[in-house]
């Protein structure tokens, strides 16, 4: 039977926000506070696979609760191994923080069976670097990256799958799904690759999944995945007047719901107020005045209307197009106007936002990536 070795997390982003305009609070700390106490209870050691703190550059806070939660580990003396992603990334990591603290950057692991080695953030180049420097008895590789195999070339992938030398499992933080395969991809040597991303700790986007996780990672090189407890979530699809209706009559119901889900998972009271998406026709373009007046501050609302435009354009993608016999959308129009050989950036942007629910969200993670990426020096938050 496997024997766990190590609990495995990432992209817990600590911040007192997620979004800057938002009282929305402690669901980063809260998501740390419960990996903590997991690791403490079954006295194993802890593995941070990037991007732990949102920023370079904090406010206090997050560098305080980080300081607490890594001196319960201290006064046990359990380890905590860590990467660096590219929110946190710095010659002199913030990590570091605690003494017991090791930074598992270039530097090997032994943990059980398991021959452990980490990387931090690499541009594409390095990372090509990189792998090749993994040890050969290294089976294990840590790991954050954005790889075409999850995002496609939508996010100017830094390297994929393929390229990974003899390791049999990666570790990888940075895309925000919980995504466990085991012999879905193949490494360089044509090994299978035992692929687990954790996913972000909470919430980073109102379109990012509602369940969260983290991992144990066994001697044998498997994972068990764990979830956290989270705040409520709810989407709401409000296309005619009668759904709009029938979501204002059913108001009570909905937080009902988020109160016993608060209870039922012990969360602390800053966790109680559930997050609502509500996706809205024009046709019933006064539902946020309606709706936000009954909720008041007891559901934090997230609205996305959808414009006569974007209904009409469903219409318009249907149509064949009928010079080249194929179905005309706004994808294949994209290459008429921007030739992906030639402007590959700026085409896998325009792709990435026509691709988004949220087009303006997108282009603020787009940016963001570029921050801290060091293309451009701003320190702008966003919903």
């Amino acid at each position: 039977m496997p024997i766990p070795v190590a609990t495995v997390f990432a992209d817990s982003h600590l911040a007192k926000r997620t979004w800057r305009h938002r009282p929305i609070l402690m669901d980063s700390y809260y998501a740390l506070e419960q990996i903590i106490e997991f690791t403490l209870g079954h006295e194993l050691p802890l593995i941070g696979a990037g991007d732990l703190i949102d920023k370079r550059i904090n406010e206090p806070e997050p560098i305080v609760k980080l300081q607490t939660q890594l001196n319960l580990l201290e006064r046990r003396r359990i380890p905590f191994y860590y990467i660096q992603g590219q929110h946190e990334l710095d010659d002199t990591p913030w990590l570091d923080l605690g003494k017991t603290a090791v930074h598992l950057h270039n530097n090997p692991l032994e943990l059980g069976e398991l021959q452990i080695y980490g990387i931090d953030y690499q541009g594409a180049d390095a990372l090509k670097v990189a792998l090749g420097s993994i040890p050969e008895s290294a089976n294990v590789l840590i790991a954050h990256q954005v790889w075409s195999d999850f995002m496609g070339d939508i996010a100017l992938p830094q390297g994929e799958f393929a390229q990974i030398p003899h390791v049999s499992t990666l570790v990888t933080g940075d895309f925000h799904q919980s995504i466990l395969e085991h012999s879905k991809y193949k490494g360089a040597q044509g090994q299978d690759l035992l692929v687990f991303s954790p996913g972000a700790t909470c919430m980073r986007s109102i379109t990012e999944p509602e369940k969260h996780h983290f991992g144990v990672l066994c001697d044998d090189g498997s994972i068990d995945v764990i979830d956290l407890r989270s705040r409520k979530f709810d989407e709401f699809n409000i296309l005619s007047s009668n759904d709009a209706e029938h979501l204002l009559e059913h108001v009570d119901t909905y937080l009902n719901e988020a109160a016993d889900h608060a209870e039922s998972n012990a969360l602390p009271v800053e966790l109680h107020t559930p997050l609502w998406r509500v996706v809205y026709s024009h046709r019933v373009s006064d539902l946020p005045r309606r709706l936000g007046k009954i909720v008041g501050d007891r559901a934090h609302l997230f609205w996305k209307e959808i414009p006569q435009e974007r209904e009409e354009s469903k219409v318009l993608l249907s149509v064949p197009d009928i010079r080249a016999g194929e179905a005309l959308t706004l994808a294949s129009c994209l290459t008429q106007e921007i030739d992906p050989d030639k402007e590959p950036e700026a085409y896998a942007l325009a792709a990435r936002l026509l691709d988004a629910d949220d087009p303006e969200l997108e282009a603020n993670r787009w940016f963001k990536e570029k921050m801290n990426d060091g293309e451009v020096n701003d320190d702008t938050d966003g919903d």
